[in-house]
């Protein structure tokens, strides 16, 4: 049975991902390729979907649109599989809809695997070691269980500093001029550092985006209620020159 093995930025990803969406089920694809014998998951991705406490819904042209990016670059990457979370309900089953899911990836990736993950142990805990994470593969009608791995020395320090570093940017402890020097200690690899490096930079541009839409809603606001006052004085002026 093929080994699999896990980036660290894969594992920060995932566990930052479903550790914000506690209310409903979130999911994406796991990236990576046959090396070794050992099926490597070096990314994942978050496309576009709905879902609800108990199911996840991915939007299949996202898969067509990854799959076509990756193959333009060149690394020999694919889609390997797909992760979801189970918040609250844990990551020890897979239901129906998820086998028949699984089955999918399967028939398109005869190695793919899935990913299940329930964030809520970690997020009331914060202790990474405890994380509730389970990869499984389908035959037939029933689900086994996969041995994973991550082949990084200190592997459980790597995730640590790369969650606590990614928090610390959303809560602006952080400047941006420090995070290559941050980035250095978290990561041993050049190819994990510009992995992380590329999933800040996207961060920061989407907080960026975030915060001029947040000051023209402002600015919105304030013209709106100038004009809604200097509206409301011209009608008291003309209801006085009534009178």
């Amino acid at each position: 049975m093929t080994k699999v093995k896990i980036s660290p930025i894969a594992l920060i990803k995932i566990i930052d991902t479903a550790s914000r969406k506690l209310d409903r089920e979130i999911g994406g694809f796991l990236i990576g390729k046959i090396e070794d014998g050992h099926l490597n998951i070096v990314d994942v991705e978050i496309p576009r979907s709905r879902g609800s406490k108990t199911f996840v819904e991915i939007d299949p042209l996202d898969m067509a649109i990854i799959a076509e990016k990756l193959d333009k670059e060149g690394k020999g990457e694919s889609i390997v599989g797909w992760w979801h979370s189970h918040p609250g309900f844990g990551a020890d089953f897979m239901s129906n809809l998820d086998i028949n899911t699984q089955k999918v990836y399967q028939s398109l990736f005869n190695k793919a695997v899935a990913l299940i993950i329930d964030p809520k142990s970690y997020v009331s805990e914060k202790n990474l070691r405890k994380i509730d994470l389970k990869i499984y593969r389908v035959t037939g009608e029933k689900y086994k269980e996969m041995d994973w791995y991550i082949a990084v020395d200190d592997m459980w320090r790597v995730v640590e500093d790369g969650m606590k570093l990614i928090s610390e940017i959303r809560q602006e402890k952080v400047k941006v001029n420090d995070l290559m020097e941050r980035m250095s200690g978290v990561l041993e690899f050049k190819e994990e550092l510009m992995r992380l490096r590329k999933t800040i930079e996207d961060f920061l541009v989407i907080k960026r985006d975030f915060m001029q839409f947040q000051t023209s809603v402002e600015t919105f606001m304030m013209y709106s209620t100038l004009l809604s006052l200097l509206f409301f004085v011209f009608v008291i002026l003309i209801f006085l020159s009534l009178v």
